[in-house]
């Protein structure tokens, strides 16, 4: 059942729209070497998804990286994560879509080759029930 209104929960589900790096988010922080308004400013990659309106919903920031906080390195990682989650939806539709047509035409025999392909499906469809929401969060 949902929390407190009696009905029971739907599987949880991620944003539908597609997914980019959006513009540079930023907070302020004292250990931040970049100054805004004379403060210290800790910028980030957020990951946005584009509504059909055109506007963005944000689904994801990314603060940390490695090389120190503020860092060309940590900001560069940054943003090679931020690129990665955007790609998330992509990449799980793509999976899907193969490991659907690999199934039908691979070799699935007792051959090696056959048990080969056995255990690369099996690994595709881990993923992929790793990647799906199948639950509400708990707070």
């Amino acid at each position: 059942m949902g929390k407190g209104n009696g009905k029971p929960m739907s599987a949880a589900k991620f944003t539908q729209e597609p997914w980019e790096i959006g513009s540079p988010c930023g907070s302020l922080e004292p250990d931040s070497v970049k100054q805004y308004k004379g403060k210290p400013y800790r910028e980030y990659p957020a990951v946005d998804s584009r509504r059909p309106d055109g506007t963005l919903k944000g689904v994801a920031h990314v603060y940390q990286g490695e090389g120190g906080v503020g860092s060309p390195q940590a900001l560069q990682e940054q943003y090679a994560n931020a690129q990665l989650i955007a790609a998330a939806p992509d990449l799980l539709a793509a999976l899907k879509a193969l490991t659907k047509q690999a199934a039908k035409e691979i070799d699935q025999s007792a051959t090696q080759d056959g048990l080969k392909n056995c255990r690369l499906l099996a690994e595709a469809r881990g993923a992929i029930t790793k990647a799906e929401p199948t639950k509400e969060p708990t707070t």
